[in-house]
C-alpha cells in the first residue's frame, strides 16, 4: 500500500510541476530565456511541492502531516540547481533544449518533493495554517513572478 501512496503522489506532483512549467513558459515568446527558465522551474517546484505535500496528507494514515514549507523549500533548491543545469548546458552544447530539459526537470523535480513528502513529516496540527500557508506562497509567487518581468521589461528590450 505505501508503494501505491508514493506512485499517487509522484503522478500529482509530476502534473502539478509540469502545469506550472508550462503554464509560464510561454512568457520566452517576449522575455528573454535567461529569465523565463528559472522562473518556470521555481513556480513549477511550488506547485509540486504543495501538491506532494497536499496529497500525501490525504494519502496518509497515521496521525502527522507533511511539513509544507520545507518540501517547498526542496523543490525550490532542485528548481535552483536545474535551472543553472539548464542555461550552463544551452551555452556550452549551444542546443535549445526548451520545454524538454524543463520536462526532464519536472520529473527530477516530482521525485524529489515525493520523497520529501513522504519523509518531513510532523505531527498532526490544524489544516487551517497549511492552507493559509499555501495562499501566502501562491500570492507571493504571483507577486514576484509579475514584478521578475517588470524589472526583466523595464531593463531589457521585451516584445511588446
Amino acid at each position: 500500500m505505501r508503494v501505491i501512496r508514493t506512485i499517487l503522489t509522484l503522478i500529482v506532483s509530476l502534473a502539478a510541476g509540469v502545469a506550472g512549467i508550462l503554464i509560464l513558459f510561454p512568457l520566452a515568446l517576449a522575455v528573454p530565456d535567461v529569465v523565463v527558465v528559472p522562473l518556470a522551474l521555481g513556480f513549477g517546484a511550488l506547485l509540486a511541492g504543495l501538491a506532494a505535500s497536499w496529497g500525501a496528507n490525504a494519502l496518509a494514515s497515521g496521525r502527522t502531516r507533511s511539513r509544507l514549507v520545507a518540501i517547498v523549500l526542496t523543490g525550490e533548491c532542485w528548481a535552483i540547481i536545474a535551472a543553472v543545469a539548464v542555461e550552463v548546458l544551452g551555452r556550452l552544447v549551444r542546443f535549445p533544449f526548451g520545454v524538454f530539459a524543463l520536462l526532464v526537470s519536472a520529473i527530477g523535480l516530482a521525485v524529489i518533493v515525493t520523497v520529501a513528502a513522504w519523509r518531513l513529516r510532523a505531527p498532526q496540527r490544524a489544516i487551517t495554517r497549511d492552507v493559509v500557508i499555501t495562499l501566502e506562497m501562491l500570492g507571493a509567487a504571483i507577486i514576484a513572478i509579475a514584478a521578475s518581468v517588470a524589472a526583466t521589461c523595464s531593463l531589457t528590450p521585451c516584445i511588446p
